[in-house]
Formats: structure tokens, sequence, C-alpha cells
């Protein structure tokens, strides 16, 4: 848990440096997807997947070890994600990809045996598409909390407001919010 407004305020920019580049891979892997060479998009690619990634464990309040930061960290009245099987599931799949040295990546064709219906690349884009709305809702959900008037605890409601006083935060916050419109 944060313990001071410096703490509050850089966990606030880590966090809003992930959804900006959650938010901006995805955008410009599917609106930009088919003028950019092969290298960039593979560095879109796994960049919105290592975001992704990111943002499942910090929204499904996972802690991958110790020091991990959650929402819960930062939001008290937060309802996390249910960590049911669609959940494993696309983390498992968004793993697989990022992933580079594993049997899956290769074309089933090139396998020995050769393996038939899997492939790594559909499954990848189906799971990054149906978890966009989600993310993208609990990331708007996220600031409609973080701004709340209503945090039932007042110390940690006066170190929100002090952290969302910050010149940087504040800048994030509006870049965020253009993002979020797209």
């Amino acid at each position: 848990m944060c313990v001071d407004i410096n703490q509050k305020t850089y966990v606030l920019d880590h966090v809003f440096y992930e959804f900006e580049m959650y938010l901006i891979t995805y955008h410009e892997l599917n609106v930009h997807s088919f003028v950019i060479n092969q290298l960039i998009k593979n560095l879109l690619i796994e960049s919105h997947q290592i975001h992704l990634r990111n943002l499942l464990d910090f929204f499904y309040s996972v802690r991958v070890t110790v020091d991990c930061i959650i929402v819960d960290d930062i939001l008290k009245n937060h309802t996390s994600l249910p960590k049911n099987r669609e959940f494993w599931k696309t983390k498992d799949i968004i793993n697989q990809s990022i992933t580079h040295l594993t049997f899956k990546r290769i074309p089933p064709e090139y396998r020995i045996p050769p393996t038939e219906g899997y492939d790594l690349t559909w499954k990848t884009q189906k799971s990054v598409h149906e978890i966009f709305p989600i993310i993208r809702g609990k990331i708007r959900s996220f600031f409609r909390k973080l701004c709340d008037e209503n945090i039932a605890d007042t110390q940690y409601k006066q170190n929100i407001q002090d952290s969302l006083k910050n010149v940087d935060i504040l800048l994030r916050i509006n870049s965020l919010k253009a993002l979020l419109s797209r």
C-alpha cells in the first residue's frame, strides 16, 4: 500500500503509463496495421501484449510478486474482475504470444508431428479484441472512482486529491481521457 503522497503520485504516474501504452498500441495496431512494416508491427504487438498482461494483473488484483501494484492499492472501493476460466485463458494466450521460444509459435505445418487446429496468431487477436472493451471499461471506471468525492476514508481521500493536484498527473489524466474517447 502507498505510504506517502510522493509514492502515490509516482504510482499513479506509473499506472497511467500502462493505460496509455495499452490504449495507444491497441489503436495503432487496429488503425494503421496495414501501412506499418513488420518490424514496427511486431514491436507494437509485443508492447501491447506486455501492457495488457500488466493491466490484467492490475485490474484482476493479481499480485504476481509481493511488490506488484494492483488496483486495490489505489482504490479502496474497487471491485476486481473475477478470476474465472476466461481470465486464465486470456492470460495464458497473452503469455504465449510474448514467449518466443516455444513450439506453439511454430506454424502447425512445420511441427513434428504436424498439429492441427492451433493458430496462436488468430487466438491472440481474438482474445485481444474480446478483452479490449472490458479493460477500457475498467480504465474508465478507475478514473470515475479516483475522482469520486465520496471516498469514505478521509485520509486516503486527501492523499488522492493531493496527488491529483500534481501538474504531471493532471496532464496524464487529460491525455488518457482523449485516448479513451477514440
